[in-house]
């Protein structure tokens, strides 16, 4: 490998290193979903308890008593059905809710790399409050500030 290569590559440590480039949002589906599936595992084991309970016990199955072991089934399929469901919906609107705070901003930073090409050094674009792409933005305006800085020494030699 050149050492380019090497400098380039993505490493697993800079997931854990990075801290201001991490997304919100990925702390949010985490929790998000950690709550789904302890709460569907909550019901299901209470279902499977209300099964072991009806199977060891020698009344209940009677003729006829397999009906509510067959009724538990049917709750443990719907609950994890609509665990799925809530997870898929989840899912959709943190994506949905990402995308427009990362979308958005790269409008403004394509504006701002434009005003850059042409010349013009004073960005006063601003992102959202809530925008992701903060650090991008911050060091262009860096950028910008230092190519200012460098016409105006050019122009003074």
């Amino acid at each position: 490998d050149s050492s380019y290569e090497q400098a380039n590559r993505r490493q697993l440590k800079s997931f854990f290193v990075k801290a201001k480039y991490k997304v919100r949002f990925v702390q949010y589906f985490a929790v998000g979903g950690m709550l789904t599936i302890a709460t569907s595992a909550l019901l299901i084991f209470n279902r499977l308890t209300e099964i072991d309970q009806l199977l060891n016990d020698p009344d209940a199955i009677s003729i006829g008593g397999h009906l509510p072991v067959y009724d538990a089934f049917a709750d443990i399929t719907a609950i994890s059905l609509i665990a799925l469901c809530f997870m898929i919906a989840y899912a959709c609107i943190v994506a949905a809710l990402f995308s427009h705070r990362v979308s958005g901003p790269m409008t403004a930073l394509v504006a701002c790399i434009e005003e850059l090409k042409s010349g013009n050094y004073d960005l006063k674009r601003e992102l959202r409050k809530n925008d992701e792409l903060w650090p991008v933005m911050d060091a262009l305006k860096d950028l910008a500030r230092e190519l200012k800085d460098t016409r105006v020494e050019r122009k003074a030699n």
